[in-house]
């Protein structure tokens, strides 16, 4: 291109410097003649001037032979491959019929092994059937004998039992009328000297008060002054550096117009320079040719020079390394000194508080002992006098009814009274039982705390020289807090008994994994509110090493290290009045979710939990929502999608499309995102079933607040071509909205964080498509960050905070680490914002909803009378152009609407497409122009699904989740979100401030949903809607239907087949065979040690500068980030990463890293501890590989 470019500009050079040559005959020489005609040298130049053009169209028409040349070969070197491939792939098939037979052989042989072997396995059961038969009735026998002897034994106990407690009764007596008269002398004191001490400290008060508030005030004046001082000298600066640059633009801009005219003149002269300087050139040479003797020796001499400053400028280096080692020693010599000062003061303040602890627990333990006592006693005896009173009442009472003789009606009127009286009197009795149980678990509870804060400062409960007394509960329901259980006074042992055997039975049950929730039997306690959840997170430990990432379809993005670990975070919500009723609720940190792997996870938890009152499973398909943040850093080869729609064997049924850039499914991917996902559950499980066993209380609360400036509309063309009203009542073209899930345990008044969902429509697509990190992008860094805060600040890792996809499909947040730190902690900010606010506190009944549906069959009746049907799968040609996050194929462009105009666009759409491409389907996804018919290929499997599962959950009457299967864009979005919150108020299945979220990519995968109008203009998203035109419209009236049916269950979708599981996946991923170390080296040796002195440098990094994030955020989060940074960096020789997928994890139980990184112990230099791995943010690991891999 550029020598093209040059020969025209050199024409033109070469026509104006004739031009003035021939100035000093122009006159003459236009002339024209007499009669008319042209002159001689008007022909001359029009003769010239045809030359030239004829030469530039031959020079164009070879370039264009050449082009034409090269398209050419280009074809027939493809129609060569082509037919080499088609005669592969018939070897291949002959190879697999041949395999096929001989399987067959094979499987009649193991058949006729199996049956073998049945017969000897029946034979030995009857054997051992028998011989267990007989030592179960030996066993019965035994069993028998010795439950009569304990019967025996027990009913000697408890006469012996009786018997003393007669023998004592006598005694407690005296004790405690001798107690009562010490008790109320003690009252007495305490109650004068405690007024004394009350009157004592309320001046004291009033004196402290009023100096701090004299000192407040003289405070905030200060800084007032300040603050206005600090304003005025910044608005100074301000305007003197505005006027400063103004000055300095405005020079420039004068500089520049100078430079223009001083370089035109410049030019005029250095033409005329031209010719002197040619003349001095043969000068020059032979001054060279006589100079160049001399140069070469001084060229030496400066060789020789160099090589002694080098020395010089190492000795220099290691001398200024030596003073800044020196001086760092002593920084740290003294960080020493004041830490052991430090550490030295707290030891004698900690040493203080415990003796303290000695010499005052005895006496505030034999005070709560003697309050708690003396106001049971008084208690009882209230109760005896009441029921010896009711007793006498009650004698009295029918007497006076013998002796008076009254008539039926006067009777029944005085039975009536006498019976409110008495239920008043009742009333009386159960609220003085309510205090005395109040009153022992007061008791109870102080003896407990104070064993923890022995327990704390390391006291042995033996040391405080008695054992505290834990009074027993006597109070009857209504039972506090839910700690006093329900008895009567007549069968009490019995219910005592039966209820440890229950509470038994339950913590066994629980032990192991089967537990269920006990029926309420009076124990049930007062949550807070009726809502409960488990959270759990485990590491999702994918495949690394060589591995192709998912999302951006890029060869070269392979994943061969971490930034920051994948997770699945899981959420399980249950009602307290319906603890068996659950939903829940995954998010995970990949691409998007595989529909084999949340097959497999609903397997494994339909066979690990079952619903004790119904033996049905307790999770299943219908009531379990998986959705992906949709990171573009996360390994593939799990990606799937399957249906039975359109293949040719019933056994192959994976989708074919996501799995070609990861070369098939990958050894390992699939299982252990499956593992990884069920742990998380198990854990949540676990977490829940704690939370309702122990009564703990929660507060779960939904809430929503906008966020904006955290992404760009990447095809605002597309957004505007949506109707102008609809677009004027949002203020942004993005989905700036947040909606949370924010879970607390314990009251109001004292609460701790215990969960967090955050849905938010930004991609996880900050790391480009040349990253070869593992990542979970801005969404996984805001899960990082936000859970790392609170491990640091209360030492919980329980903590569990999800940053889930919406309603994404345009929405883009750019372009490096630093902009996905950046994005990260606006959501991350935003977030904790929201759940620190009272929020909507979400109660009430668990409901939810799940179907399969066709979608390639649905008609959609619009409001203004037309109608639409959606289509098989297809994709267009705006598909291969990508987008601004990532670029595809660099002869495709969005926008692209003609077939034939693209030669290579054209050879693709007719040899990628195994099944012609119809009119009917070209006329169905119009103004589409059909690149890949996905819905018709179905080699080796079809690529694309028809047959998705639609979901819907209802978290009381304040939350609504719609599970979504696909990436859909923000408008689109928002009329589906209005579509199912209009349905569900209308039926008031939801309050009118209900919390309404759509779940992007929740479950499967069908790539994107924009609305009829974005569709027109075929931008990426539009050329990836598959169904055609007529997508989202469908899914509103599905999900219309699906809202609908929980009021009325006769509008349950129509039951559609739930697609099938492969027997078989293709895979083409190379196994790493000969995974050794280089010659003379050995695993874990060190190539490039880390250096000795780190110097921390500050980073002035901006991402306001060169990319599209310049318009992220407030403006001041980037304050918050620190851009002080050394960087410790060291190579070693290691094993590949894919060959150690699960390993670690299943020799030592630890979590498996592949670094980590250890720091010598101060005082023990034998001793090194873990300082972080490849878990934190700042560990990074970087693998490159010499292995062969075949």
């Amino acid at each position: 291109m550029s020598g093209k470019k040059s020969k025209p500009s050199s024409g033109k050079s070469s026509g104006s410097k004739k031009s003035t040559g021939s100035g000093g005959k122009k006159d003459v020489a236009s002339a024209p003649a007499a009669d008319g005609s042209k002159s001689k040298e008007e022909i001359e130049n029009d003769l010239k001037t045809a030359i030239e053009e004829l030469a530039k169209e031959r020079e164009e028409r070879n370039y264009f032979q050449l082009e034409r040349d090269k398209i050419n070969s280009f074809w027939e070197i493809t129609k060569s491959d082509l037919q080499e491939a088609k005669a592969e792939l018939i070897n291949k098939d002959r190879e697999l019929e041949e395999q096929e037979e001989k399987h067959h052989v094979e499987i009649k042989v193991y058949k006729q092994k199996v049956k073998h072997l049945l017969y000897e396995y029946q034979n030995n059961v009857a054997h051992l059937q028998a011989d267990s038969d007989r030592v179960l009735q030996l066993d019965q026998e035994q069993h028998v004998a010795s439950e009569q002897q304990l019967k025996r034994d027990k009913r000697a106990l408890k006469l012996e039992l009786k018997e003393l407690e007669l023998s004592h009764e006598d005694l407690i007596k005296q004790l405690s009328a001798k107690h009562d008269v010490e008790i109320t002398k003690m009252r007495g004191d305490f109650e004068r000297r405690a007024k004394e001490l009350h009157s004592k400290y309320e001046k004291k008060m009033k004196i402290v008060r009023d100096e701090l508030e004299l000192k407040r005030k003289n405070e905030i004046h200060e800084i007032e002054e300040r603050k206005n001082s600090q304003i005025n000298a910044l608005m100074k600066n301000h305007d003197k550096a505005f006027t400063e640059i103004k000055n300095y633009y405005n020079d420039i801009t004068l500089n520049n117009l100078a430079l223009i005219n001083s370089l035109k003149e410049q030019v005029e002269e250095m033409k005329k320079k031209e010719e002197r300087n040619e003349k001095q050139m043969a000068d020059i040479t032979a001054e060279n040719k006589r100079l160049s003797e001399p140069l070469t020796a001084a060229l030496a001499d400066c060789d020789s020079l160099k090589k002694q400053l080098q020395h010089y400028e190492k000795d220099k280096m290691s001398l200024q390394n030596s003073k800044a080692r020196l001086k760092v020693l002593e920084e740290k010599h003294k960080q020493l000194l004041w830490e052991h000062d430090v550490l030295e003061q707290r030891f004698a303040q900690v040493e203080k508080e415990r003796n303290e602890l000695y010499d005052g627990f005895v006496d505030r333990i034999i005070g709560v002992q003697q309050k708690s006592g003396f106001k049971n006693l008084i208690l009882e005896k209230k109760v005896e006098t009441l029921k010896e009173t009711l007793e006498k009442k009650d004698l009295q009472l029918n007497e006076i009814l013998k002796a008076t003789n009254l008539d039926p009606t006067a009777l029944s009127n005085l039975t009536r009274r006498l019976e409110e009286v008495l239920e008043l009197k009742n009333q009386q009795i159960k609220e003085l039982q309510y205090d005395l149980a109040k009153v022992t678990k007061a008791h109870n509870d102080i003896i407990r705390v104070y064993e923890a804060k022995l327990t704390e400062y390391s006291i042995p409960v033996e040391e405080i020289g008695f054992k505290p007394l834990v009074v027993a509960s006597k109070a009857p329901n209504p039972s506090p807090a839910g700690v006093v259980g329900t008895f009567s006074s007549t069968n009490r042992e019995q219910k005592t008994i039966a209820f440890k055997e229950k509470a038994e039975k339950a913590s066994i049950d629980f032990i192991r994994g089967k537990e269920s929730i006990p029926p309420d039997n009076g124990f049930r306690g007062a949550f807070y509110s009726s809502s409960e959840a488990g959270v759990g997170k485990s590491v999702l430990d994918l495949p690394i090493g060589e591995i192709n990432m998912l999302g951006y379809a890029h060869l070269p993005q392979s994943a061969n290290g971490i930034h920051l670990r994948l997770h699945a975070r899981a959420f399980i919500f249950a009602n307290v009045e319906a603890p068996l009723n659950r939903i829940v609720y995954v998010s995970t940190d990949i691409g998007f979710m595989s529909s084999i792997a949340r097959r497999d996870v609903v397997k494994h938890l339909e066979r690990e939990y079952l619903n004790d009152e119904t033996g049905e499973p307790l999770y299943t398909i219908s009531n379990l929502m998986i959705s992906a943040t949709h990171t573009h850093s996360g390994p593939g080869g799990f990606a799937d999608e399957y249906d039975s729609v359109f293949t040719i064997d019933e056994t192959n049924e994976a989708r074919f499309l996501y799995q070609i850039t990861s070369f098939g499914k990958v050894p390992k991917a699939r299982e252990k995102l499956t593992e990884g996902i069920l742990k998380a559950i198990q854990i949540a499980h676990s977490d829940l079933q704690t939370a309702l066993l122990k009564k703990q209380p929660q507060i779960i609360t939904a809430g929503s607040a906008e966020l904006k400036n955290a992404g760009i509309n990447r095809s605002p063309q597309a957004y505007m071509r949506d109707p102008s009203e609809e677009r004027a009542r949002y203020a942004s073209n993005v989905d700036q909205k947040m909606s949370t899930i924010t879970i607390m345990s314990g009251t109001r008044n004292e609460s701790s964080l215990k969960g967090h969902i955050n849905w938010f429509a930004v991609h996880a697509t900050s790391l480009h498509n040349h990253n070869k990190l593992v990542s979970g992008d801005n969404k996984g860094f805001a899960s990082y960050i936000w859970e790392l805060e609170e491990t640091l600040k209360s030492g919980r890792t329980d903590f569990v905070a999800a940053f889930a996809q919406s309603n994404s499909g345009e929405d883009s947040g750019k372009d490096d680490f630093y902009a996905a730190e950046y994005i990260g902690r606006l959501q991350y900010e935003q977030g904790k914002i929201i759940s620190q606010t009272n929020g909507i506190e979400v109660k009430g009944k668990i409901s939810y909803k799940h179907g399969w549906v066709d979608m390639t069959k649905i008609t959609v009746n619009y409001d203004d009378g037309t109608i639409g049907k959606t289509c098989k799968p297809a994709l267009g040609n705006s598909f291969a152009a990508g987008t601004t996050d990532g670029k595809g194929l660099p002869f495709s462009y969005q926008g692209y609407h003609r077939q034939d105009s693209n030669l290579v666009l054209s050879f693709i759409r007719k040899v990628m497409n195994f099944d012609p491409i119809q009119k009917e389907l070209e006329s169905c996804h119009y103004p589409k122009v059909i690149l890949l018919n996905t819905g018709g290929n179905h080699l080796p499997h079809p690529w694309q699904p028809h047959v998705l599962p639609l979901q819907i959950f209802l978290i009381g009457a304040k939350v609504a989740l719609i599970g979504f299967p696909s990436e859909i864009t923000t408008m689109a979005g928002r009329r589906l979100r209005q579509t199912v919150q209009r349905q569900l108020t209308e039926d008031r299945m939801i309050d009118q401030d209900a919390e309404v979220i759509v779940v992007g990519l929740a479950n499967a995968y069908s790539s994107y949903v924009t609305t009829r109008e974005e569709y027109q203009i075929q931008r990426y998203e539009g050329g990836s809607t598959i169904y055609g035109p007529h997508t989202l419209g469908a899914y509103q009236k599905l999900f219309k239907q699906m809202a609908m049916s929980f009021k009325n269950s006769s509008k349950n979708l129509e039951a559609t087949q739930p697609p099938k599981i492969p027997k078989y996946e293709i895979s083409l991923v190379t196994p790493v065979v000969l995974d050794i170390a280089d010659t003379g080296k050995k695993f874990g040796d060190v190539v490039v040690e880390p250096a000795l002195i780190y110097v921390i440098s500050s980073s002035k990094s901006d991402i306001s500068k060169g990319n599209d994030s310049g318009r992220l955020g407030d403006g001041k989060v980037y304050l918050r980030i620190k851009n002080e940074t050394a960087t410790a960096r060291c190579t070693f020789v290691c094993a590949h990463p894919r060959n150690g997928v699960g390993k670690l994890s299943e020799s030592s139980g630890r979590t498996a890293t592949f670094m980590t990184v250890e720091k010598q112990d101060d005082q023990n230099k034998n001793l090194w501890v873990t300082f972080l791995t490849d878990a934190v943010c700042a560990g990074w690991i970087i693998f490159e590989t010499d292995t062969v891999v075949l």
